[in-house]
């Protein structure tokens, strides 16, 4: 091959290329962004007075006390709540239980809250965290309490179903 064909071939092909430039972004700060609709979870409420409150009611009429450690921070939280709210799940709820919304705060170290100290159930570990009490207090699942993390790929008929079997109605 001759020179000048060498330098028309270098000439077709351009200059290099350059290898390519990583830059790393800056990380951006996290964003809390609000529930998309109202929960029932409300951080004003004293919530040790809400359990005492449902557990006197529940020592009258029989049912049982569903506490719903929570936040609207939480998709699995909200989906819970969306999934409690269908006309058939609320109907069945009104039956067998007094519910308590207790609001779980997103920062880690604040999660040893008093009424689920106070209840058996220790640091909250995850949202939603569901407890059942008997109407004397007993609670009836503090095994798997911490279990509805995943609340938000549960279908709504077997939460309903998860809740309707754990107790029977009075």
């Amino acid at each position: 091959m001759s020179i000048a064909m060498l330098a028309l071939a270098a000439m077709l092909q351009g200059p290099p290329t350059p290898p390519p430039v990583i830059t790393r972004m800056p990380p951006r700060p996290v964003t809390i962004i609000p529930a998309p609709f109202p929960t029932p979870f409300d951080a004003s409420r004293d919530s040790n007075a809400d359990v005492d409150a449902a557990l006197a009611e529940a020592r009258t009429s029989g049912k049982h006390v569903l506490v719903v450690f929570g936040a609207g921070w939480c998709h699995d939280s909200r989906a819970l709540v969306d999934a409690m709210e269908n006309e058939r799940t609320e109907a069945m709820l009104a039956q067998r239980y007094h519910i308590v919304w207790v609001h779980v705060p997103i920062e880690r170290s604040l999660r040893a809250i008093p009424v689920a100290q106070r209840l058996g159930l220790g640091d909250i570990e995850g949202t939603p965290t569901v407890l059942i009490l008997r109407p004397d207090g007993t609670p009836v699942n503090l095994d798997d309490a911490q279990s509805w993390r995943n609340a938000a790929s549960r279908k709504p008929a077997a939460i309903h179903r998860a809740l309707e079997r754990a107790v029977t109605a009075p």
